[in-house]
């Protein structure tokens, strides 16, 4: 009985720490996803910039 209770104990203690955790997880993974489409709209409009550039032609 008394691991049940500790059990418990420790996952209600665990619990707020857990939701923070999830929630700066979450953030962090937004920032990320954020970052990441900046990246690739960037890169893209590289790609259209020098679409009509001769090495371009020649790497594809």
């Amino acid at each position: 009985m008394q691991l049940g209770s500790a059990v418990v104990a420790v996952e209600t203690t665990a619990k707020p720490f857990f939701f923070s955790h999830v929630l700066l997880l979450s953030s962090l993974f937004c920032s990320f996803v954020s970052s990441m489409v900046v990246w690739i709209s960037v890169v893209m409009l590289l790609v259209r910039w020098n679409m009509d550039l001769d090495w371009w032609k020649l790497k594809v």
